[in-house]
């Protein structure tokens, strides 16, 4: 498929998975009964067998608690990994980071 820009074509197999292990942190305060907020991130990969060479995932939310056990969150969330690959007679690189906002409902059972 062609790469939008580049006027280069990229090949792109669907039969390849992996998995990349985690370390991270979560803090949450909630200085309300009806608001909390949380922010949160992991890095990982670190290039364990099928892993990534590096992979990171970060963010940071806020939620409206309007019921007993329900909440509305809003949230901005990023990541990002960077993986090499190799098939064959050619190599690749992937380097990849996504972000954006996030909104959802949450039930608490």
């Amino acid at each position: 498929m062609p790469v939008p820009g580049t006027g280069q074509k990229v090949s792109v197999e669907l039969s390849g998975w992996w998995v990349d292990p985690q370390i991270g942190v979560a803090l949450e305060m909630r200085p309300w009964q009806a608001f909390s907020f949380a922010l949160g991130g992991s890095v990982g990969g670190f290039g364990i067998g099928s892993a990534s060479d590096f992979a990171w995932t970060g963010a940071l939310s806020g939620s409206w608690h309007f019921a007993d056990r329900w909440s509305l969150d809003l949230a901005y969330k990023g990541l990002g990994f960077q993986r090499d690959f190799s098939s064959g007679s050619e190599d690749g690189s992937l380097n990849m980071a996504i972000h954006g906002p996030v909104i959802g409902f949450s039930y608490e059972f």
